[in-house]
């Protein structure tokens, strides 16, 4: 029986230190998740791709300049027989050309392509920034129910803890009553068999806990074997708490829903870059070359030519297989698409905001239900052990009280959990998770 005792107190005192632990308040978390999270950093260096690829140069404003150089070395025999009967023959006969130039290609008018494509890359670089927001939106929402979940757990840990001290006197109680025959042997192991079971129900809840620290971390881009103390708590919800009014009002700017627009001005201008090869096509050339050339055969021995050259081409496709007249229909499709699925977005978060406040107002109510009911039940288990202690109620009716207590923290502590999470959804859905 004294090992029962001691591995019972050896449960109770069972903590979660660590050589690494450290504090770490909810604010701190979201801070370093912004700063390490693996997704944030990913966005970050996609939307840094974006700005690179938006540029002048990439829209086509810019001309194309080229340089070009060359030498050539031939050595040959050569034997020629003219019609007058002379003939003449060389032997190891060198030549040498030697080549250097510049070209510049201009494109200075090509339907609005260049205007349009502009235009595109200006969407497409804020595409990476809704994207980049949006990650960071996610992580912060993650990071917080997490870390939330986190905290709960630590509060069943406390309540299964003050169980086992509770436990313990009623160990003290029950061995009391036994050895002066107000008790039985029977009473008494059932009170061990309760200990040993709060014990293990602890040590799973202990593992849990750990399990979800560690997904906190990996969340924090820091060392799994870190143990940080939670130093926030399952707070109240917000005050003066959330209304539908104000959710509801900036909605257009969740990230979700200004996306599904974005991608469909990108569309929309793709559709009309793609109608640009129906009008002509201006073009300015210019250059400047360099030529010299020796021959120790032939008429003459060297040559030797340079000068600039310009000019203006202008080109106009009149048929082309009807290529072009599908890719305008396939653009205009792809436009109305976009134009669906931003539609569809917008329909689909409305919805899921209405849901997720209809939640939360249930659970406002059910948190406050579960306070109450909380006090209520303490006060049936004060009052039951009062009796137990005057031999007016058995140990295994004590008991119940004791789950009644059990059932009723654990309620609450869900409830509360469950409503912090619909709170941060719903900043969120609205956009107002992150300023």
């Amino acid at each position: 029986m004294k090992k029962i005792l001691f591995s019972i107190l050896s449960v109770m005192g069972l903590g979660l230190a660590s050589p690494a632990q450290q504090s770490l308040s909810l604010a701190e978390a979201l801070s370093l998740a912004l700063e390490n999270n693996y997704d944030v950093k990913t966005a970050s260096v996609n939307l840094s791709i974006a700005r690179n690829n938006n540029s002048a140069g990439e829209a086509g404003y810019l001309p194309i300049l080229s340089v070009s150089s060359g030498y050539t070395e031939n050595i040959s025999n050569s034997r020629q027989q003219y019609y007058d009967g002379r003939l003449r023959e060389a032997t190891d006969a060198r030549s040498n050309s030697l080549t250097a130039g510049a070209s510049l290609q201009w494109t200075l008018f090509d339907g609005l392509g260049m205007w349009l494509t502009d235009k595109k890359l200006d969407l497409l670089e804020k595409t990476e920034e809704l994207i980049l927001r949006d990650k960071m939106e996610a992580t912060l929402a993650t990071v917080t129910t997490t870390y939330l979940e986190a905290v709960q757990q630590t509060k069943r840990i406390e309540t299964l803890r003050n169980t086992l001290r509770y436990d313990h006197q009623l160990l003290n109680l029950s061995r009391k009553r036994w050895a002066i025959g107000m008790g039985s042997e029977l009473d008494y192991l059932k009170v061990v068999a309760d200990l040993n079971a709060d014990s293990a129900a602890l040590l799973r809840q202990e593992a849990s806990l750990r399990a979800s620290l560690i997904v906190l971390n990996t969340l924090l881009a820091i060392d799994p074997e870190t143990t940080p103390v939670l130093t926030d708590t399952l707070t109240t919800p917000a005050t003066p708490p959330l209304t539908f009014e104000e959710l509801s009002a900036p909605l257009e700017s969740n990230t979700q829903i200004v996306q599904a627009t974005v991608r469909a001005e990108v569309a929309r201008y793709e559709s009309r870059i793609t109608r640009s090869v129906q009008y002509p096509r201006l073009q300015f050339a210019a250059g400047y070359s360099y030529t010299k050339s020796t021959s120790a055969t032939g008429l003459v021995e060297s040559n030797r030519s340079f000068g600039p050259s310009a000019g203006i081409s202008l080109s106009y496709t009149l048929f082309d297989g009807f290529k072009s007249r599908h890719k305008i229909a396939n653009a205009d499709l792809t436009t109305q698409n976009a134009n669906l699925q931003a539609e569809q977005t917008r329909l689909a978060i409305r919805a899921t905001l209405q849901t997720l406040f209809s939640r939360y107002e249930a659970g406002l109510r059910l948190v406050s239900l579960q306070q109450s009911n909380l006090l209520v039940v303490k006060k049936n288990l004060d009052v039951a052990f009062s009796a137990y202690k005057s031999g007016q109620m058995a140990g295994i009716d004590l008991r119940q009280y004791q789950i009644q207590l059990l059932d009723a923290t654990d309620n609450l502590l869900q409830s509360q959990y469950d409503l912090k999470v619909t709170e941060t959804e719903l900043l969120r859905l609205s956009g107002r998770i992150l300023p």
